[in-house]
């Protein structure tokens, strides 16, 4: 292989190599043995899950050549009004809130939150690619509406007690294999065969590449 092979293939897979001297850094300070022990690597895929996920949609904005900084926004959001949804109503309590006391079932906060999220990608859309504003100016302004939505809904104080069937989405386990963990490996595996073999892939590499020549081609 030669030098410039090599190099490429490096920076293509640094990725891996960054998280072999995360494993081997952290397998020396604490022991490797602890460190890869299955219940503690189970327990690292829990914490990484909600940001792997959040990871594809933010590649799938970089591959086309822009970025999106509302998407923290919106996870608080959608999670905050998802729980103000689905809790009784109580009167804020030692840094606790209830909900609004309609008790709405998860089957359908789920596809709302899912709802407000593909609404708040289309905000976005529409101000970047048809009005022409910056993309930097409409995701950062978005996030700190939607973060300051979160916040006026929960008045700041943390709504516990939410239904045992929507906590099973990111606290749930399938044997040993945690519920949000196998949700975030399926939607990797997905999108991963999405951006690589489909049309809509190839679009958007062609459009984060060159989006003048994309246009053209088109």
């Amino acid at each position: 292989m030669s030098r410039n092979n090599f190099a490429r293939f490096v920076l293509d897979h640094l990725i891996w190599f960054i998280l072999l001297l995360v494993i081997l850094f952290f397998g020396w300070r604490i022991g490797l043995e602890k460190y890869v022990a299955p219940s503690n690597v189970v327990n690292i895929f829990i914490h990484a899950s909600v940001l792997g996920v959040l990871t594809i949609g933010q590649t799938l904005v970089l591959l086309s050549g822009n970025f999106d900084l509302s998407a923290e926004g919106t996870l608080s959001l959608v999670t905050v009004l998802a729980a103000w949804l689905m809790l009784p109503y109580s009167a804020v309590a030692t840094a606790q809130r209830g909900g609004i006391g309609w008790e709405v079932t998860p089957f359908i906060v789920i596809p709302l939150m899912m709802v407000i999220g593909l609404g708040v990608g289309w905000i976005n859309g529409f101000f970047i690619t048809r009005l022409n504003m910056n993309n930097f100016i409409v995701t950062l302004s978005m996030q700190l509406i939607l973060r300051g939505l979160a916040t006026v809904i929960s008045m700041g104080a943390i709504m516990p007690g939410t239904p045992a069937l929507f906590n099973w989405l990111g606290g749930g386990r399938i044997w040993i294999l945690p519920v949000s963990v196998i949700f975030m490996l399926i939607l990797f595996v997905f999108f991963s065969y999405v951006v690589k073999n489909t049309r809509f892939g190839r679009q958007l590499y062609a459009v984060g590449g060159n989006r003048d020549a994309a246009r053209l081609r088109l």
